[in-house]
């Protein structure tokens, strides 16, 4: 509720003291908010100071039966970097926005987080803030992140679940990948931490194939292998690797023994 409009106020003119907030809007970037409390609505007055284009609904009856309710659900995009914001909880809330945070209005109070979702596919559901915030600083520099918040109040959260891409084809950088494998079929075992690839493929996803410029696309191959090739193709630019979905072993590339063989690189299966 409108307590108090100080003289000089650009609201002055509306005589809008006892009237209730119903909503806010920030209209450059089309984000809503509503069932904001008196706190609430001064820190998003405070973080959008410098936007003009703001729009506030009031409704002159506190005991209105209109004013509109929270959603049960939205989706927020999230700009590259840092989001400057403390988030914590099962399931993920953000408790508090830092100074200079670029999602301070675009994240509403009273939503959990509940799904995240990358422009390459994937997506993870139910996850805790541990979780959360790993794959945010994994991908902090990845444009077009979505985040879907649930009402708290109406919502339940999902049940845990991981959504990988059917299949990835990724370029490889010269020099050390900082990825492990395992298995017969090779996956991706670890990411490790400062891999120059940590934002481009998802522990679990199945190798396919490995293609090096001037020679062989190797298909079908154990953990040992990968490392082998990977290790001594070290220096070279545009390699390719290819990736695919965990559950997708039937759609791998047959072994292409000869090509091995021919580089060197078979290693007996156990």
């Amino acid at each position: 509720i409108i307590s108090e409009i100080r003289p000089g106020s650009v609201l002055e003119q509306y005589d809008l003291e006892g009237a209730a907030v119903d909503t806010l809007t920030i209209e450059e970037e089309g984000e809503v908010h509503f069932e904001v409390n008196a706190h609430e609505v001064k820190n998003l007055l405070k973080v959008t100071s410098d936007n003009p284009r703001r729009m506030m609904k009031v409704r002159r009856n506190p005991s209105s039966k209109f004013f509109h309710p929270l959603p049960d659900e939205i989706e927020v995009e999230l700009p590259s970097g840092s989001l400057l914001c403390n988030i914590s909880g099962s399931p993920p809330r953000v408790k508090s926005f830092q100074d200079g945070s670029p999602v301070a209005y675009l994240i509403p109070p009273k939503m959990f987080i509940d799904e995240i979702l990358m422009p390459d596919g994937y997506a993870r559901k139910g996850l805790n803030s541990s979780e959360l915030q790993t794959l945010l600083s994994s991908h902090r520099e990845v444009e077009g992140r979505i985040l879907v918040l649930k009402n708290s109040q109406t919502q339940k959260p999902s049940s845990p679940e991981e959504i990988f891409p059917d299949n990835l084809r990724l370029e490889l950088p010269a020099g050390k990948l900082g990825i492990s494998f395992t298995g017969k079929n090779a996956r991706v075992e670890r990411i490790h931490d400062g891999s120059i690839m940590a934002d481009q493929l998802y522990i679990g996803m199945l190798l396919d194939t490995i293609e090096v410029p001037g020679g062989s696309i190797f298909s079908g191959l154990t953990a040992s292998e990968v490392s082998r090739i990977l290790k001594d193709t070290s220096k070279v630019e545009g390699r390719i690797m290819t990736l695919q979905a965990p559950g997708s072993v039937h759609l791998l590339r047959a072994r292409d023994d000869d090509a091995l063989e021919e580089s060197n690189y078979s290693a007996s299966r156990r």
